[in-house]
């Protein structure tokens, strides 16, 4: 047979133990529940659920089992906030630092956006992402006289001059037909002395004029002077003596100073002068002469 109750709760009751006129007293008396016949939803009784707690607490440092005074509650959140502060400064400093440069990711790879807000892809470390320009000219025996290709990952350009083809018909020398391209040669420092037979010496110093609007038309407006490296990888000295001809051997110290450059950001055009002489002479009653040398290939590196 099912039993039939009601759970009272709260129950208590009172008991008179002076009953003296204008002084009564009374004991109070609670229904008493043991700490292990108070059960929770969950199946646990009240010991179970409590027996660990050991009181509270205001040292951060305590042991497990206590609870944490609101005093210790409020140091954390001021310590928290300090260091929220902290980051906030710290993550600020180095957008500064950055120059408004910004980052994401998405499905096809990592990508940085500078001012041009033009999304570039990220490499997966090292030297990835490093540009560089290659010059390269002798007899190749290619069929054409120049060719211009690009890496798949568009940081390599490369031009390739064949030496053993001719000019283009209506093209009026080698040093206009290279602009084209992108490549040119810049003279600076012309000087003029008389050699011992009354003829005229010539001396200047050559050095590659690139166009990097042909080369990287998306990046160059963001480059400095001090992004460019030249590197001369293979050179030629030569030397031609007409009649009576006694002409001035070029100076070492003028060659290579590689890591001198000039860059004209609106334009895109970079030169590197004195990275390597020539010299000219036309003598009295000679044929005269030359000495110089021919660069066979030059390598530009921009770290950007």
């Amino acid at each position: 047979m099912a039993i039939n109750e009601t759970i009272l709760k709260g129950r208590k009751y009172r008991q008179c133990i002076d009953n003296t006129s204008g002084n009564k007293k009374w004991n109070r008396f609670s229904f008493w529940t043991h700490a292990s016949d108070v059960e929770f939803n969950d199946g646990q009784n009240l010991q179970n659920k409590l027996g660990s707690f050991k009181g509270v607490t205001t040292n951060e440092n305590q042991t497990a089992g206590y609870a944490a005074d609101v005093t210790l509650v409020k140091s954390i959140k001021n310590s928290l906030t300090q260091l929220i502060t902290s980051v906030s400064n710290l993550v600020n400093s180095i957008n500064n630092r950055l120059g408004g440069l910004s980052f994401y990711e998405d499905s096809n790879g990592k990508w940085i956006v500078g001012a041009d807000s033009v999304p570039k892809k990220l490499g997966s470390g090292g030297l990835e992402g490093l540009k560089k320009v290659v010059f390269k000219q002798g007899s190749f025996h290619s069929g054409t006289p120049i060719s211009k290709t690009v890496s798949s990952d568009g940081n390599t350009v490369t031009i390739v001059r064949d030496t053993s083809a001719s000019l283009p018909e209506g093209e009026a020398n080698w040093n206009t037909f290279l602009e084209k391209y992108g490549i040119g040669t810049s003279v600076t420092e012309v000087s003029h002395a008389v050699d011992w037979a009354g003829g005229d010496v010539s001396h200047c110093v050559l050095g590659p004029k690139i166009d990097m609007s042909k080369m990287f038309p998306n990046d160059y407006q963001d480059w400095k002077e001090e992004n460019f490296l030249f590197v001369m990888m293979d050179w030629t000295i030569y030397c031609s003596h007409g009649d009576q001809n006694n002409l001035s051997i070029i100076q070492d110290k003028q060659m290579c100073s590689q890591k001198e450059c000039t860059y004209n950001p609106s334009a895109g055009t970079l030169i590197f002068p004195k990275c390597y002489p020539s010299a000219y002479e036309s003598d009295n009653g000679g044929t005269g002469g030359n000495i110089g040398a021919t660069i066979n290939h030059y390598e530009i590196w921009i770290i950007s």
